[in-house]
């Protein structure tokens, strides 16, 4: 089996794999040529360097993205990956950005989502490489580096780039994902001129450290009206992806259930913020109250995640990210959330759209994928739905999702893939690329 050429490559693997989980390759203030930040720049010239080492030619998209390729012919397969990772977070066994391994584990912020799989797609095609194996078509690997903050690495790319014809990005899972929810993130805020909560007065708060992730803790600093003393409330919850928020505890929902205990009868602009919250959005995850819920049969529920929020300046902000059905118009949803802000006195701000990406069963890609997923495994290759966002909705409705390194965690402390999965993936993926490389 062609994926079996990628097992001796297994510890060069772990090896860079660590040394790629050593950065820590949050995005942070652009700099020349550094679009997304140093240590994002930092990893992506990392995949330059070990590219160009085993032969490949690197194309540097300006410090967006990168590319190497192996095959011939007019047709480009791609396959999308990423090197930036979220917030590493608190709450950590063993080090965010250690790569250590234990017990078979590799722990760390970004080892299954997504570098590990970055790493493995690299020494897929190397494989192939070293086997002198004829490729019909071009595979080519681009590795971007602002996936977490909006995937504007991905539209920069291809505006210097071709879109390839189809591809796959191995960063959600098995087997085919061929429906991704579509992503709508807002913002919703008010400027507060009487800061106050009962017998108290507001002086800070915040919680979350991303628009993507269930918020593990949130704090406020109160000031006593009567007498000259502090209140300090900090609320613990448990973090996890945004797209999956039923697998979290929000911090920052309960947070303001905290608030709403301060006071009867809401007097202030910020009580009625407050109040908004609580009959709105705290305790409830599929919009119900909103009056923006919906569910299909192929990617189920709307869901939503309070990921973010702030007060400062005199301004109170909460950000919230929708995942909704793949066959719903999310026209109506902003409408109707237009609406709630203005009659409850709401700034509304609309940071970030995605369409929902989906690819029904009959495509050519998914039947290929399909393939190489059953050679490797032997087990029946059947298609899935995630609320998560990947790079395949980039490639113009022929990509999907495909495969990852079975870790646990991403977006949570104690991110950790086992290696045994990790090498598993990597056969799958190598298959896979040989069978895209040679499909007439």
């Amino acid at each position: 089996m062609v994926g079996d050429l990628i097992t001796q490559y297994k510890d060069e693997i772990i090896h860079h794999l660590t040394n790629l989980i050593n950065i820590p390759s949050v995005q942070s203030t652009p700099e020349e040529g550094k679009p997304f930040g140093k240590n994002s720049a930092a990893a992506l010239q990392y995949i330059i360097d070990l590219s160009q080492s085993f032969g490949f030619k690197c194309e540097n998209a300006d410090g967006y993205a990168c590319h190497i390729e192996y095959g011939e012919g007019n047709d480009i397969i791609g396959v999308l990956v990423h090197l930036d990772v979220v917030p590493a977070g608190d709450g950590w066994t063993y080090p965010a950005f250690g790569g250590e391994i234990h017990d078979g584990k590799m722990y760390g912020r970004g080892v299954d989502d997504d570098k590990g799989p970055a790493i493995v797609a690299l020494y897929s095609l190397k494989a192939l490489k070293d086997a002198s194996i004829k490729l019909k078509k071009r595979i080519r690997i681009i590795f971007g580096v602002g996936e977490e903050t909006g995937m504007d690495d991905m539209k920069y790319y291809f505006s210097k780039f071709p879109v390839p014809q189809m591809g796959f990005s191995p960063d959600c899972g098995y087997p085919v994902i061929n429906a991704e929810k579509g992503i709508l993130q807002l913002s919703l805020s008010s400027p507060i001129i009487n800061p106050i909560i009962g017998r108290y007065e507001l002086i800070s708060a915040n919680g979350g450290q991303a628009i993507n992730i269930v918020p593990a803790k949130a704090k406020a600093v109160l000031k006593c009206l009567n007498k000259e003393a502090t209140l300090e409330i900090t609320t613990n919850g448990k973090a996890a992806h945004g797209a999956w928020p039923e697998e979290g505890i929000n911090a920052v929902t309960q947070l303001f259930q905290h608030f709403k205990e301060l006071f009867t009868e809401p007097k202030t602009d910020l009580e009625k913020f407050i109040l908004f919250i609580n009959e709105y959005i705290a305790g409830e995850l599929d919009g119900k109250s909103l009056n923006i819920d919906s569910e299909d049969s192929i990617s189920g529920k709307l869901t939503v995640n309070l990921g973010h929020f702030t007060y400062e300046d005199g301004t109170i902000k909460i950000s919230l990210d929708i995942r909704h059905p793949v066959t719903e118009n999310v026209q109506p949803i902003i409408n109707t959330l237009k609406e709630l802000a203005t009659k409850n006195n709401l700034n509304f701000e609309l940071d970030r759209y995605e369409k929902p990406n989906y690819i029904p069963a009959e495509h050519i890609l998914i039947k290929t994928l399909s393939k190489a997923y059953e050679e490797i495994t032997g087990q029946q290759c059947k298609l899935k739905s995630i609320g998560g966002g990947t790079y395949a909705r980039t490639l113009m409705g022929n990509g999907v999702g495909f495969g990852g390194c079975g870790g646990k965690n991403f977006h949570d402390a104690d991110e950790y893939i086992t290696i045994d999965s990790m090498m598993e993936h990597a056969r799958i993926c190598t298959q896979a690329i040989y069978e895209l490389g040679n499909k007439t």
